[in-house]
């Protein structure tokens, strides 16, 4: 099935996760258990972050969207957490992050070795080209499913139109 280009919505990946839809991930975990996806579904907060998909996160945002990482996520300063200095500093850090998640200084490191390897690769820079992390929404015609996508980089490769799906 091919979609036209619809429009896209430009909002935060949370509040992409919030709104209705069925998504990909979902087919995902119905393919694995019907039970599960509905469980998660009913539970949301029992859906559990991994550091894995924290990094994934993270990677996004720096290579896609690196004009606003600083406003959801922060880096950690390097304090020594035992000592009194060291855990009011932190909370301090802390409490001015807010809501942001929270990395160490060891993952931006890496965060940015890995940007420059990525954007090192001429075919990659030209892939990843076009538009970055946008929210679509739609219903199927012949179902009447809500349904919704967000691509991490969509735009025409030559004359193809691409979609891709960046990994780390």
């Amino acid at each position: 099935m091919i979609i036209e280009m619809a429009e896209f919505e430009v909002m935060s990946n949370a509040e992409y996760r919030q709104r209705e839809g069925l998504a990909s991930s979902d087919i995902k975990r119905m393919m694995k258990s019907f039970a599960t996806w509905k469980y998660l579904k009913d539970n949301p907060t029992d859906d559990r972050d991994t550091p894995s998909l924290k990094f994934g996160r993270a990677y996004h945002k720096f290579c896609l969207e690196p004009y606003d990482f600083d406003n959801e996520f922060a880096v950690a300063p390097k304090v020594d957490k035992r000592t009194k200095e060291g855990k009011e500093e932190y909370a301090k850090f802390l409490a001015e992050a807010g809501n942001k998640e929270v990395i160490d200084d060891e993952t931006y490191d890496k965060l940015q070795k890995m940007r420059e390897m990525l954007y090192a690769t001429p075919y990659v820079k030209k892939l990843i080209c076009g538009e970055h992390e946008k929210s679509f929404f739609w219903t199927d015609e012949k179902t009447g499913i809500k349904c919704k996508c967000r691509p991490d980089s969509f735009g025409v490769f030559g004359s193809q139109d691409i979609i891709v799906d960046l990994k780390t």
